[in-house]
């Protein structure tokens, strides 16, 4: 990885040190992701059900330790497929990859309860639930990114962080659903909030709110 990233990427070299205070002014910016908030939901239904989906997979489709390495190296790929065709629509249509990425999570997490009992179901499901999420990271990072094109390094600092902080919240909310209820539970609990995700980017569209790539000319 190191040597095909020598070899591949441009220097990228720092235009100026970045200080707290910019990172300060990014956040209450109107349309950063920091101040708007829009695509928590989608990032706490992913980690806090994906968390949880090696017991579930144990102890709802009964699958062997063994295979369950298999059904997760199944949807790391379909992961793989969703970076790539979250790339290739985000410049595009950033709002409805977006929003599609948030419904095929929830269109994956919501049935699994019922289709999940049997492994050609959990297998399918988890292939849609990888390609779903696949195109999540794209579409933040560059949501991030074009929202403050000033501040390239602080805004790489702001998506980072976000993300670790959505992992820790989503896993500890979906472990405290699985303690208290059933790995079942959880991935519903999930379905739901992408459910709520998709509905903040209809709102926004309805409202005809503009994201950073539409004040840019895009749609």
């Amino acid at each position: 990885m190191l040597v095909l990233l020598l070899l591949v990427l441009p220097p990228l070299p720092a235009a100026h040190t970045t200080r707290l205070h910019v990172l300060g002014d990014m956040g209450p910016e109107r349309q950063h992701p920091v101040g708007t908030g829009d695509y928590v939901p989608c990032r706490l239904a992913h980690f806090g059900t994906y968390t949880y989906v090696a017991p579930f997979l144990e102890r709802v489709t009964h699958v062997g330790s063994g295979h369950i390495t298999l059904f997760l190296l199944i949807y790391e790929v379909a992961g793989i497929v969703g970076n790539f065709l979250g790339g290739s629509s985000v410049a595009r249509h950033s709002r409805g990859t977006f929003a599609a990425a948030a419904a095929l999570i929830a269109g994956a997490t919501l049935p699994l309860p019922v289709l999940g009992r049997w492994e050609l179901g959990a297998v399918a499901l988890l292939i849609a639930w990888g390609v779903g999420y696949g195109a999540v990271p794209v579409c933040s990072q560059s949501w991030f990114s074009t929202a403050s094109p000033e501040a390239p390094e602080a805004s790489t600092v702001l998506f980072t962080a976000s993300f670790q902080a959505t992992l820790s919240t989503g896993a500890l909310v979906g472990g405290v659903v699985v303690d208290h209820t059933s790995p079942s539970t959880v991935m519903t609990t999930g379905g739901v909030a992408a459910v709520l995700m998709v509905l903040v980017v209809w709102v926004h569209h309805i409202r005809k709110v503009e994201w950073p790539e539409t004040r840019q000319g895009r749609r």
